[in-house]
């Protein structure tokens, strides 16, 4: 009989002093807000990272650039911690051109947006490699975005292995060679944010699309209210209960139906007789019961007594 206390015990993460799961290992940007021309990288090494710096330094963008590569547009929100109408003073546009100020020719005209890049330039690059450091695994992510005809268009790309921007993205040529030019060097590339949210839900082992945008709503939050509408509004996938209930209603009907057609078909096919007899109370009921074989109302249908 084997001694369990002497049985070797499977390495676990804890054991092995690693953090399990994916963690932000690296983000790199170039020509994104502020950061422009250069390659600039947050190392957080798959650690929790504290940003630091004065106003205007460049920590909200380096989180809305994160905020880009994990949440759908429709449900994104760039600079957060600001609040208010400056909120809503930052979008796609203003990061790929690069605005950091504005300025206006005179007292009487209204200020202008000034802008490090212009359309047709060089393209906005965003990268987040995420690292299991327990199974040894390396999901990237990345992003590239530019100006077409006033419209900022993007390429979704993923790959399970670790990326850099300075070895995986040069010499790209021109934008419509992008596709077939990445696909070459290992990556996965999307038109859409739908089809590469779902490779990046599944590489990283997530439970659902939801956790994507759970993460806008988690970066700048100060207070929460009421836990319950929060984990309902931002954590639970949205069921649709008035179609579940018509669905049910209508399986509810047809199975009635059903069920009366049958009755109806076993109820048509018995031979019956009907006979009159008085109850205690001297009153002629009606007594159906089924014909004998070698009853006259096989031919008659039914035989009739008082």
């Amino acid at each position: 009989m084997s001694n369990l206390n002497s049985m070797p015990v499977p390495a676990t993460a804890s054991s092995l002093g690693v953090s399990p799961g994916f963690r932000l290992h690296r983000l790199e940007v170039r020509n994104w807000g502020t950061f422009d021309q250069h390659i600039h990288i947050l190392d957080a090494g798959g650690r929790t990272a504290l940003l630091i710096g004065e106003n205007g330094s460049g920590k909200s963008t380096l989180v809305d650039a994160l905020l880009t590569l994990l949440v759908p547009r429709a449900k994104r929100n760039y600079n957060l911690s600001a609040g208010g109408a400056k909120k809503k003073e930052r979008d796609e546009k203003t990061y790929v051109l690069g605005a950091y100020g504005s300025q206006s020719e005179s007292e009487e005209s209204r200020a202008q947006t000034k802008f490090l890049r212009k359309a047709g330039g060089q393209p906005s690059i965003l990268l987040a490699c995420f690292v299991n450091a327990a199974t040894c695994e390396a999901v990237s992510l990345a992003q590239i975005l530019w100006l077409q005809e006033d419209d900022v268009k993007k390429l979704f790309l993923v790959s399970r292995r670790e990326r850099c921007i300075s070895q995986d993205f040069e010499g790209l040529g021109e934008s419509r060679t992008w596709k077939k030019t990445l696909r070459n060097r290992g990556f996965e590339v999307e038109d859409s944010f739908t089809e590469y949210a779902e490779k990046a839900v599944l590489y990283l082992r997530m439970q659902s699309v939801t956790t994507l945008a759970l993460f806008s709503q988690t970066v700048a939050i100060k207070e929460i209210t009421h836990v319950s509408t929060f984990i309902r509004d931002h954590m639970l996938e949205r069921l649709d209960s008035k179609d579940l209930v018509d669905r049910l209603e209508r399986h509810y009907q047809d199975k009635t139906r059903r069920n009366n057609c049958s009755v109806l078909s076993r109820l048509s096919k018995k031979r019956k007789t009907s006979r009159y007899v008085t109850n205690a109370c001297g009153r002629q009921v009606t007594f159906v019961m089924p014909c004998p074989p070698s009853s006259p109302c096989s031919s008659k249908g039914f035989l009739q007594r008082n």
